[in-house]
């Protein structure tokens, strides 16, 4: 008998704010409820199911608007289609049949003891370079200390880029060809901030880089436009007075 599915609902959403919460664990602690509040944005159907399965009482979660009022999908393990049974069975019936053939045949007397290994020198196992690195870090604010959201970290002169989350953390990658360029640059930019540039040679094996922002007062200036009381300029009472004269005969 399959399983009902399951869906998740929220009637009623926390008024606080995830910015404000602090970081914990999965997710960030709620002042409000007193509880700590898994972030599900990130996580497959499968894996909300097995929190929502391994969780005692109620959980506060984080969820993305494209995973509520649905079925949940859950891992299915699909049979076994035609093919490979087909294949099983042949695999079993050469099996068996080669081993009648052995047994069939005389015994040849094998020779006990270790089988010297052939190596060859100058010959070792070609390693899969991996085809792009991923680049983590941080952006903070340089007043506050606290991570910036929405901070553009962008390759530059490419188009391979990404914004920071809540917390100001990022996750940037970069293909491989990219990074052993000569000279090759992350651009940090934000509104209100001054940009800042790095040269990947300098980060190096960093397991996460920090960026420190500053605002630039520079960039908050605007055209300023200033409304001033316009002259009581009334044409119509204009033109009744220059021809009042005439009007009277």
């Amino acid at each position: 008998m399959p399983a009902r599915p399951t869906s998740v609902h929220i009637p009623q959403p926390c008024a606080e704010s995830w910015a404000a919460m602090t970081p914990r664990g999965p997710g960030r602690h709620c002042a409000a409820c007193q509880k700590t509040v898994v972030d599900f944005t990130q996580k497959t159907d499968a894996e909300i199911l097995a929190v929502l399965q391994h969780a005692a009482g109620r959980t506060c979660g984080r969820f993305a608007a494209g995973q509520l009022g649905r079925p949940l999908r859950p891992l299915a393990v699909g049979a076994p289609s035609r093919w490979q049974a087909w294949l099983a069975a042949a695999v079993a019936v050469w099996g068996l049949r080669e081993g009648a053939g052995a047994a069939a045949r005389a015994q040849v007397p094998v020779e006990q003891g270790p089988r010297p290994v052939e190596r060859k020198v100058g010959q070792a196992a070609a390693a899969v370079a991996p085809t792009a690195v991923v680049l983590h870090g941080v952006v903070l604010d340089s007043a506050t200390r606290q991570g910036l959201p929405g901070v553009t970290v962008l390759l530059k002169s490419t188009l391979i880029g990404i914004s920071t989350g809540d917390d100001g953390r990022f996750a940037l990658e970069v293909p491989t060809e990219q990074l052993k360029a000569a000279g090759r640059k992350v651009v940090i930019s934000f509104v209100g901030y001054i940009s800042q540039e790095i040269i990947l040679e300098t980060v190096g094996n960093a397991a996460q880089m920090q960026i420190v922002m500053r605002p630039s007062h520079a960039d908050l200036d605007g055209l300023i436009v200033i409304n001033r009381k316009p002259w009581p300029w009334h044409p119509r009472r204009f033109y009744y007075w220059l021809t009042r004269p005439f009007r009277r005969g």
